[in-house]
């Protein structure tokens, strides 16, 4: 199992918050980078496509209320994985971490090391742009 952690975030914005937008696809893809087309939601899963990559298909597995929001991957994804968003409450804002945990095979996961980190590290950018801008 490949796992690659996000750089831990401060966000100027409570806990619920940040875990309803992220608790809601609809939100979801003014997080993503502008690579992504094809966006589709339906109920707790979404799909998209990244230009040049791959096709991605994701569904809300779990929902802890203002503590932790799991995305897992579904069968037309390339490769099996998990984006796990973790929340800590800390008064008026909150700090946030991303994890991609994903079953990549050694030269996979030689290849996608740099551009996941890159990728877990953005969302938080943008998340934290959208609450504080």
């Amino acid at each position: 199992m490949t796992i690659i952690k996000s750089n831990r975030e401060s966000i100027g914005a409570p806990a619920e918050a940040i875990f309803n937008l992220l608790a809601d696809y609809r939100n979801f893809n003014e997080l993503l980078p502008e690579q992504v087309t094809n966006w589709k939601v339906s109920g707790d899963a979404c799909s998209f496509t990244i230009k040049g990559m791959a096709d991605i298909s994701l569904k809300i597995s779990q929902r802890l209320p203002n503590t932790q929001v799991i995305y897992s991957s579904l069968n037309a994804s390339p490769f099996s994985f998990e984006l796990v968003f973790n929340i800590e409450a800390n008064s008026l804002s909150s700090f946030i971490t991303c994890e991609f945990r994903g079953d990549l095979n050694p030269m996979l996961q030689m290849l996608a090391k740099a551009p996941l980190q890159n990728f877990v590290n953005m969302i938080l950018d943008r998340l934290k742009f959208h609450f504080e801008s």
